[in-house]
């Protein structure tokens, strides 16, 4: 799964890269500003609890011991068990985008499930995609608002000169 810019963006992107630096600075300081938070906000959705899903009994990844694990229900982020799947969230920087992606079974693409720069974890993809337990998609969806009002702060303070 790859998150980008539509292609039709493609002409504003062109278009940015004519502004004036500091509104372009403006505009990659948003562009993490935002990513960053869509990684902050996956990553706690896995992390906060409770679920309501099934309750296993799983030996645990780590200490090899049998503990009882709640795990997500349909709809719901899923549960952290060994925190590989927060652990692999990350986002890239790259050019005039940021991509956030998290460490799965397809490896090689900038911003997918599998980046080698994110990690690895083998059910990131699936968790996401086949068994309804959104993460990614729920926490981009849950920062639109917020969203444009970065770029209008950051677009401001790159021209009126705050490195900041």
């Amino acid at each position: 799964m790859v998150i980008r810019s539509a292609k039709q963006n493609a002409k504003a992107f062109r278009s940015i890269r004519g502004l004036s630096r500091n509104t372009y600075t403006g505009i990659r300081r948003a562009l993490y500003k935002v990513g960053k938070i869509n990684v902050d906000t996956a990553r706690k959705n896995i992390k906060s609890g409770p679920k309501t899903g099934r309750t296993y009994e799983l030996e645990h990844p780590f200490t090899g011991k049998l503990v009882s694990h709640q795990a997500s229900a349909p709809g719901q982020s899923p549960a952290n068990f060994s925190g590989a799947l927060a652990a692999s969230i990350g986002m890239i920087n790259q050019g005039d985008q940021v991509v956030i992606g998290a460490g799965g079974d397809v490896v090689g693409s900038p911003f997918t499930f599998g980046s080698q720069r994110l990690g690895f974890v083998s059910y990131a993809s699936e968790l996401e995609l086949d068994m309804n337990r959104p993460y990614l998609i729920k926490a981009i969806k849950s920062t639109q608002c917020p969203t444009q009002t970065f770029f209008e702060l950051e677009i401001k303070r790159a021209l009126l000169g705050d490195s900041g």
